[in-house]
């Protein structure tokens, strides 16, 4: 199935979504007004917190499953780091103002890539990294961006974010033919990853350095090769694509995945990038040719759950569901019965409550009554799908578990 039919599919069998802050209201998972916090920086409750952690966890297996060596980097970061790199000068408008201490300048860092170069440059040297294959870093990585307060929107725009951002480092003078390949696989990993979340793609974008605009990183022919190289991809792999003029990063063109929110504005969720100069910019080796690839699968974490819940009306799926099965005894008699269920769901590892309001619309809702107690099975509904009366518990516990584990 090519990707316009799957987009048509997707808006065949969906409605318009909800904008999610409307979500967030009756399932509680997040605020961003409270006092505590300033405007885009978001306060996780309890229910939030369990899905963001959630995802975190499944999206640092499928990024050690695809051979990336998970870090963790300071969100601080020497503010000469940034000025080296060209990011202060870029993006400047983007970023907080710097913190002087008495020895040290230091700076919330806007991206993890000036890290993650350094971390390269050391495991190098130190003979950690293997020979002869891409070096791949993978991080749930914590930035800071100045965003302008008319432009903060709920989770999908904020200043405090947890971006699932990646590199590879590719030595050009090892196997020219790496760099295409490690494109490939960075595209059909990213294009799993938004199939699993059920995620529709709006359209796919192809950002050039176009005309007018000055990059002064990049010469005119470094930048018509990266174009042709992703332009190639695309092309080969049959993905239609638009192309658009004067927005790729000041490293490199990028390809973006862009999705339609609520209010029917383009945002950009999953990004790959190609950049040939920032390694030797950081590192001051000017010998090797490493050409990076800049990467994230799916975005940030927080405008990921605003695509989740839009798109799916709120209704998240029973793996990352912060609340799997509710626990309902409708009878007095049956309390004790009602619950050992509890207890032994809970003992199998699922997100279980007994006896509260339901407000999460992917849960499974078990009720207990004499009938269920003398025979000693359950009964159960899936918000949004039909009661299943009887049904024994251990079969029940096998039909969640599959489930359970990501979805499968």
């Amino acid at each position: 199935m090519t990707y316009n039919e799957k987009r048509d599919k997707f808006e065949k069998n969906n409605k318009i979504p909800i904008d999610h802050r409307e979500v967030n209201r009756r399932t509680e998972l997040f605020l961003n007004t409270l006092k505590v916090n300033r405007p885009g920086m978001i306060v996780w409750l309890e229910k939030g917190l369990i899905l963001k952690n959630a995802l975190k966890n499944y999206l640092e297996e499928q990024l050690k499953k695809n051979g990336y060596f998970l870090v963790n980097t300071p969100i601080l970061v020497d503010a000469e780091l940034l000025k080296t790199t060209k990011h202060r000068e870029f993006y400047q408008n983007m970023m907080f103002t710097e913190m002087k201490l008495k020895k040290e300048n230091l700076q919330f860092r806007p991206m993890s890539c000036p890290q993650h170069i350094l971390l390269h440059q050391q495991l190098f040297k130190q003979k950690i990294l293997p020979k002869g294959t891409p070096a791949k870093f993978g991080e749930i990585a914590l930035l800071g961006r100045n965003e302008p307060s008319g432009s903060l929107s709920g989770l999908e725009r904020v200043r405090i974010m947890n971006l699932v951002d990646s590199h590879i480092f590719i030595n050009l003078e090892q196997d020219k033919t790496l760099l295409m390949k490690e494109l490939n696989n960075v595209l059909n990993f990213t294009i799993k990853t938004l199939e699993k979340f059920s995620i529709k793609i709006h359209q796919i974008t192809l950002s050039v350095k176009g005309k007018g605009k000055k990059f002064s990183i990049l010469k005119d022919q470094e930048w018509n090769e990266l174009e042709k190289i992703l332009n190639e991809l695309l092309i080969i792999n049959k993905i239609p694509f638009k192309k658009r003029e004067g927005e790729a990063a000041f490293y490199g063109p990028k390809i973006d995945f862009e999705i339609l929110n609520s209010h029917s504005v383009l945002t950009t969720l999953a990004t790959i990038q190609i950049d040939p100069k920032l390694y030797s910019l950081v590192t001051k080796d000017k010998k090797k040719k490493i050409i990076i690839i800049h990467h994230s699968v799916c975005g940030t974490l927080e405008r990921l759950i605003a695509t989740i819940l839009e798109q799916q009306q709120g209704n998240i799926p029973f793996w990352l569901s912060p609340i799997q099965t509710y626990v309902l005894s409708v009878t007095k008699s049956s309390s004790d019965y009602t619950t050992k269920i509890y207890q032994r769901l809970v003992d199998n590892q699922f997100r279980s409550i007994l006896d509260v309001r339901i407000k999460l619309n992917s849960s499974y809702i078990i009720t207990i009554g004499k009938k269920e107690e003398k025979n000693s099975t359950i009964t159960f509904k899936k918000i949004g799908g039909k009661r299943v009366n009887g049904m024994d518990q251990a079969e029940f516990i096998y039909r969640i578990q599959k489930e359970k584990f990501f979805g499968n």
